[in-house]
C-alpha cells in the first residue's frame, strides 16, 4: 500500500508540467501532507524485523521499496524546502510594501538615502545623525 502511494505520488509529480507550477504545487502539497512514507517505511520496517538480512536483500519487492522509500524522502525534502522558499518570497514581497522611512538634507529639504555622504542637491555633508534620531 505505502509503496503504490509513494510511487503514485511520484509519478503524478514529475508527470505534471513545470510550468505553470500552481498544478505541481498541489501534487506536492499532497506529498507533504499524506502519509505514504509513513506507510512505506513501517511496511520497510517491518520486513526488516520479520525477515533476515539476505532475505530481505533478496527480495526484489523489499529492495524496490526500499529504493522508492530513499526517492521519496529527497522529493519530501526538496519540498520542505521549496514551501520555505516561497514562504521567504511571500514575506519579502510582502515587506516591500511596507511604509519606507524618507530622510531630508537638513539644509536644502532634498530627499537623501542612507548611503549619501552629501546631497546630490545643495553638495553639504549629511550628517548621520538624522538617520538614527529618525530611525526610531
Amino acid at each position: 500500500m505505502g509503496l503504490y502511494l509513494c510511487t503514485s505520488l511520484m509519478e503524478d509529480y514529475y508527470n505534471t508540467p513545470e510550468q505553470p507550477d500552481h498544478d505541481r504545487r498541489k501534487v506536492m502539497e499532497k506529498i507533504l501532507k499524506g502519509t505514504a512514507l509513513l506507510k512505506l517505511s513501517t511496511a520497510i520496517s517491518a520486513a526488516r524485523t520479520a525477515y533476515t538480512e539476505v532475505q530481505f536483500q533478496e527480495n526484489d519487492m523489499f529492495t524496490s521499496g526500499e529504493a522508492v522509500m530513499h526517492q521519496f524522502q529527497e522529493l519530501l525534502n526538496y519540498g520542505k524546502w521549496q514551501k520555505e522558499e516561497i514562504e521567504q518570497k511571500r514575506i519579502g514581497m510582502l515587506s516591500i510594501d511596507k511604509e519606507k522611512k524618507i530622510y531630508h538634507c537638513p539644509s536644502c529639504n532634498y530627499e537623501v538615502t542612507r548611503s549619501d555622504k552629501y546631497c546630490k542637491t545643495c553638495g553639504s555633508k549629511v550628517p548621520r545623525y538624522i538617520f538614527t534620531a529618525l530611525a526610531t
